[in-house]
């Protein structure tokens, strides 16, 4: 009976994918990127799981840039006294 955690068309390594997803705290599409790269390496087909692995790795991309995009926005909010609210930039005056 086989181990569906230690697929063979991974090899004969010492850990299975979950096993590195957890001990690299990979998320969803980190974590699937590695395993479809794994699944090339020992599949047979190469060529359809490395594309699809740079289709999950441009979304993390994708992800992680807005993250730190809005991350930012929020960086260069101010907070204005007796305003009662964040302003996006402190070039305005009180005039």
């Amino acid at each position: 009976m086989s181990d569906p955690n230690h697929p063979r068309k991974f090899g004969e390594g010492k850990l299975g994918i979950h096993h590195v997803v957890d001990d690299w705290d990979l998320g969803f599409y980190d974590g699937r990127a590695v395993q479809l790269i794994l699944e090339a390496k020992f599949g047979d087909q190469e060529i359809q799981d490395i594309e699809k692995a740079i289709e999950y790795l441009r979304h993390q991309i994708r992800s992680r840039g807005e993250a730190i995009e809005r991350a930012n926005e929020e960086q260069t909010a101010t907070w204005r006294p007796g305003c009662g609210n964040y302003i996006v930039s402190d070039t305005e005056s009180d005039d």
